[in-house]
């Protein structure tokens, strides 16, 4: 029974590679930190096209004087039929 009272002296000891860390966890990949050039640059055709949207636009306005044009013809007309009315009425 005296063997169940002593303690192995093995369980006091501990192992020194508990200790030890891993060098390798603390490095940073250098590519990470490095951006991208291509990012940054911008596309030239896009200017160019807004360019061509404002020509179209010109071209709008002028088919809305054309309009214009034809609704001042169809006035003329009304006035002549109303100069014929005022015959019939004289005879």
């Amino acid at each position: 029974m005296l063997r169940l009272k002593t303690q192995d002296s093995r369980l006091k000891t501990q192992d020194s590679r508990l200790k030890t860390q891993d060098s390798r966890l603390k490095t940073q990949d250098s590519r990470l930190k490095t951006q991208d050039s291509r990012l940054k640059t911008q596309d030239s055709r896009l200017k160019t096209q807004d360019s061509r949207l404002k020509t179209q636009d010109s071209r709008l306005k002028t088919q809305d004087s054309r309009l214009k044009t034809q609704d001042s013809r169809l006035k003329t007309q009304d006035s002549r039929l109303k100069t014929q009315d005022s015959r019939l009425v004289f005879r």
